[in-house]
């Protein structure tokens, strides 16, 4: 452990209660400790379920946005998901778009996947299903494979062909 590692968990273990604590909470002061050392994992959970107030909230989205900023793809990806859907930051589509492309741009490959998804549904992008296509491919080559299963999907649904011109029927 590093000191601030060793700082940060002291400071969280200050004021335990010595009785035994329920396993959520313990999860969530494991949580709490690894967003304080800039975990941004814990710090996207912590703001999707446990964030209660707009500080704590505003804490762990400065986490992430650090992480974003250092391009770290999953950031970047886990940002598009809060602007697009989260309870407790407003919804803003653009920037959940942006977030998106930035964490494609990173080669993140869960984040071409997504990409991908929204070019194939067309939602916040017109509808291109060859764009859809490269991004799904991208996505696989960058170590994302569960974007086979759309492929698979958009080729037995006649969306992809074989050859140019010609149908995968």
């Amino acid at each position: 452990m590093e000191i601030k590692e060793i700082e940060v968990l002291l400071k969280l273990t200050e004021n335990i209660n010595p009785e035994p604590k329920s396993k959520e909470e313990n999860f969530i002061n494991f949580l709490k400790y690894r967003a304080e050392i800039g975990d941004r994992e814990a710090a996207y959970l912590l703001i999707e379920d446990k964030a209660t107030s707009l500080e704590e909230k505003q804490k762990y989205l400065d986490i992430l946005i650090h992480a974003a900023n250092n391009n770290d793809g999953a950031a970047m990806l886990e940002l598009s998901h809060l602007y697009g859907r989260s309870k407790l930051i407003e919804n803003d589509p653009q920037k959940s778009f942006t977030f998106l492309q930035k964490s494609a741009n990173s080669g993140y490959g869960e984040g071409l996947y997504w990409l991908g998804i929204a070019y194939h549904e067309g939602k916040l992008v017109k509808q291109d299903h060859q764009k859809a296509l490269e991004l799904f491919i991208q996505a696989i080559i960058n170590g994302y494979i569960f974007a086979i299963d759309n492929i698979k999907e958009m080729y037995q649904n006649k969306i992809i062909f074989t050859k140019k011109g010609e149908s995968n029927a």
